[in-house]
């Protein structure tokens, strides 16, 4: 009995971890959340803005930290003169951060040391208009997130 039992535990384990997580019918389409940046990671692995997102996903589960090793969010953009960058790492490490253009050429290099979040800003006044790309990255994972910088009249 214990043989045919087996294989079906083996099978049926990964949906009862999932029900436990996600439930559909607690998902809120276009229910408004605050935008402020202060990440979950749910238990479905992804990292959601807060808590309010990841309720609204469906997710009965969350920590506050970031799923990934490094994150961020940058505010605004498409920038005006500055973007205001709030990092989180999972731990204290090194941080690098670079912003690129499309062709390569970088326009801003900085590193950080011995925390585990940073909020710096970057200035993005006399830069072409055009698509940027900022990477935050440690020895342990990186993240890239797209600048749209726009015609400054």
């Amino acid at each position: 009995m214990l043989r045919l039992l087996l294989p079906f535990l083996f099978v049926m384990l990964p949906f009862t971890t999932t029900a436990q997580c996600y439930d559909s019918t607690q998902v809120v389409y276009g229910g408004y959340c605050d935008p402020r940046w202060e990440p979950v990671c749910g238990c479905d692995g992804y990292t959601y803005r807060n808590d309010c997102f990841a309720r609204n996903a469906g997710l009965s589960t969350w920590t506050y930290t970031i799923c990934d090793y490094v994150d961020f969010d940058f505010l605004p953009n498409p920038p005006i003169d500055y973007i205001t960058v709030d990092a989180w790492l999972k731990a204290p490490d090194v941080m690098y951060v670079e912003l690129i253009d499309r062709f390569g050429k970088i326009y801003y290099t900085n590193v950080f040391q011995g925390s585990d979040r940073y909020i710096f800003q970057v200035d993005f006044r006399g830069y072409p208009q055009g698509i940027y790309y900022l990477h935050c990255y440690t020895s342990s994972g990186s993240r890239v997130k797209k600048v749209l910088k726009a015609d400054e009249n």
